[in-house]
């Protein structure tokens, strides 16, 4: 399931990139 670990890798980046944004 090499594409889903892929999305899933992909959602946990983007949600990591977002509160870095909001300046935790």
């Amino acid at each position: 399931h090499a594409f889903y670990a892929n999305g899933w890798n992909l959602w946990l980046t983007g949600r990591y990139s977002f509160l870095q944004r909001r300046g935790l």
